[in-house]
């Protein structure tokens, strides 16, 4: 997986300032020290058409290290699978480089792709109650999944769907490769956890959207019951209703 890094990227390096860039021409519209590492580091910034979005450490470890990071295999990561997955034809953001910043011993990390015009993600459609395709989405997972890789943060926010019906997925940070059937049916169980605390907002949930989601991801009945199930056990005790009957 090192060449498909090596051959689409570019390196640049300037003082403690490493970048692997594919398109040469965001080199022009910002300059990495000064624009990006000392703009306030916000989570997401759009310049351009570019996305920038700055690394940080989730959960407890958000509180002690934020934005610090003591390897940079973590950026490196994800552009390589970003870029395995674009390579591969499915719908992802194209992406555009890494850039990170090393500072004594710890680095800061920002991933830049091109931006999705007029592209809303799925919770956003919800709340307007506008259709989803949920089918659709689950012949999606299944074909990331048929290229044995695991998204890192599977959920309705990290799918974009633009004006024309197509659906797009981001945010491939702390994703992994994997032909374990173990892991590929955990993802698709993270994904189903998604839709339960969708109830968050006040949205009444719909078990047709998860059956036309797994429908679509080729599981059968038994396969439905148990995915559902074993989803809600670490779910249901933080939401005041019942959620799913068997």
């Amino acid at each position: 997986m090192k060449n498909l890094l090596i051959d689409d990227f570019n390196i640049y390096k300037s003082g403690n300032v490493t970048a692997y860039l594919k398109d040469t021409d965001f080199l022009q519209k910002l300059d990495a020290k000064s624009k990006i590492f000392n703009s306030g580091r916000g989570y997401v910034l759009d310049i351009d058409g570019y996305i920038l979005r700055f690394y940080f450490h989730g959960g407890i470890f958000r509180n002690f290290f934020s934005d610090i990071f003591f390897s940079k295999k973590r950026f490196i990561n994800e552009l390589v699978i970003h870029n395995y997955v674009f390579k591969n034809n499915l719908n992802v953001p194209e992406p555009v480089g890494i850039i990170f910043f090393k500072k004594y011993f710890w680095y800061q990390g920002v991933f830049i792709s091109k931006k999705i015009e007029n592209a809303e993600d799925v919770i956003e459609l919800l709340l307007q109650k506008k259709d989803v395709d949920f089918y659709e989405i689950g012949k999606f997972i299944k074909r990331l999944h048929d290229l044995h890789v695991i998204h890192g943060d599977l959920h309705l926010k990290n799918f974009l769907i633009d004006k024309d019906s197509n659906i797009f997925l981001i945010d491939f940070d702390k994703s992994f490769f994997s032909e374990k059937e173990e892991d590929k049916l955990k993802n698709i169980q993270r994904f189903i956890r998604s839709f339960y605390k969708f109830q968050y907002y006040n949205f009444e949930l719909d078990e047709k959207m998860i059956d036309d989601f797994l429908e679509g991801y080729g599981c059968d009945k038994k396969l439905k019951d148990l995915v559902k199930i074993n989803s809600l056990k670490k779910v249901s005790w933080k939401l005041n209703k019942p959620i799913y009957k068997k």
